[in-house]
C-alpha cells in the first residue's frame, strides 16, 4: 500500500523496520510540498484536518523565513 502511495504521489522513500516494520519517510521540501497540496486538496476527517492546518502554516512561516526573528 505505501509503495502505491509513494508511487501515486511521487514522493516520499520506503523504510523497512524488522519483520513487520515499514514506513513512508518525506524528507525533501520538493516532497513535503508534493505532500501538502495532496492533503489541501483531499481533506482530512476530523482532528486530524485541524492539525493539518497547523502544520501547514508552520511550513508556510519557514518558506518565509519569519521562524528565524
Amino acid at each position: 500500500m505505501l509503495e502505491a502511495i509513494a508511487q501515486s504521489l511521487g514522493a516520499g522513500k520506503i523504510y523497512r523496520h524488522g519483520h513487520n516494520g515499514i514506513q513512508l519517510v518525506v524528507t525533501s521540501r520538493v516532497d513535503l510540498k508534493v505532500v501538502m497540496k495532496f492533503f489541501k486538496k483531499h481533506k482530512l476527517i476530523s482532528k486530524k484536518h485541524g492539525d493539518f492546518e497547523l502544520w501547514w502554516e508552520v511550513i508556510e512561516l519557514i518558506e518565509r523565513g519569519e521562524h528565524l526573528t
